[in-house]
């Protein structure tokens, strides 16, 4: 928190931290009625993180080699994660889960595209192509059902904002969307319709931050049993200490379960502020959001602010595309 405050008197912050600032000072108040303080320590220290590093971002990485060079960081790890399942044949399991993995591969197609366009010669070129066909081709092996769609988004973002308008690139971004929503959506539903039930017993306030896999295990079966649901260990009041289902798998309604209706509330509005300011669409603004892109498809399926390196290179691409 002292690092947070020092980077802030530093950089002068815009308006687009004040709902960042509201959200994490709610996430810090919500200790006083979490049931579990362990678990909320986790989920706020994620939160102070992702701030520090979109701070950090806007700070740091302020004109465009920086952010060039942020970006083929970013596709760099990402191949050597893609390299790494390959040689240790473990695709299927790459980081324990796919969605840890496939998230990063999928965020880095189109940081990848924009380094192919923006090469100056061609043996560059053939290097960034051979590494985005790489990703592409790990991707498809993973075990992922968010990774292909996530990517057809992020690629028609960029196709269409540079090309047509981006009021048609949301609009086509959403029916891909849908179009892919019934695959998905038969194992996220049980979990979303409980946890709704949820949270109308605590409407206001929420359960605080880190509490949703500690409640839920109490409403698993409310409304449909949940067939991802196993409870491993009952703890007091019919409280679990540990389950299966640790994640709404959708942030905005895990906001909403932990943090009440100030929480998607505040990060709508970080969202809204984000996207809103652009107005230069150059080539590497639409790379940037086209990744960004990926990351609000698997927050609507996923729980990517529950996940530290997630949370951090989704803040880092935000704080990149602001600046």
């Amino acid at each position: 928190i002292v690092i947070l405050a020092f980077s802030v008197k530093r950089t002068n912050p815009p308006k687009i931290l004040y709902p960042l600032f509201s959200l994490l000072a709610l996430s810090l108040l919500s200790y006083f009625w979490a049931i579990n303080s362990y678990t909320w320590l986790f989920a706020v220290a994620i939160d102070i993180v992702s701030v520090l590093a979109f701070c950090e971002a806007t700070a740091l990485l302020n004109d465009g080699k920086k952010i060039d060079m942020a970006t083929l960081v970013f596709v760099l790890v990402a191949a050597a994660m893609a390299l790494y399942g390959i040689v240790s044949g473990s695709l299927g399991s790459t980081m324990k889960n796919p969605g840890y993995g496939a998230l990063h591969l999928a965020a880095a197609v189109p940081l990848g595209a924009y380094l192919i366009l923006s090469s100056k010669d061609y043996k560059t070129m053939i290097l960034f192509s051979f590494l985005i066909a790489l990703l592409g081709f790990v991707v498809f092996q993973l075990p992922n059902r968010l990774a292909v769609p996530s990517i057809a988004i992020g690629l028609f973002l960029f196709y269409l904002i540079r090309h047509i308008d981006m009021a048609v690139a949301m609009a086509v971004s959403v029916a891909l969307l849908l179009w892919f929503y019934p695959s998905i959506l038969s194992s996220r539903l049980p979990t979303w319709q409980n946890a709704t039930v949820a949270y109308l017993d605590s409407p206001v306030i929420g359960f605080g931050r880190g509490q949703f896999g500690i409640v839920y295990p109490k409403y698993a079966n409310r409304v449909v049993r949940d067939p991802q649901f196993d409870i491993h260990q009952v703890g007091r009041e019919g409280f679990a200490s540990r389950s299966t289902v640790a994640h709404a798998h959708n942030d905005f309604l895990e906001l909403l379960f932990e943090l009440g209706p100030l929480g998607p509330v505040l990060f709508g509005w970080f969202l809204f502020s984000l996207v809103t300011q652009a107005k230069n669409w150059d080539l590497r603004s639409i790379c940037l959001f086209s990744s960004l892109g990926v990351f609000f498809v698997y927050m609507m399926f996923w729980f990517v602010l529950e996940l530290p390196t997630q949370a951090v290179w989704f803040f880092m691409l935000a704080g990149m595309f602001w600046r």
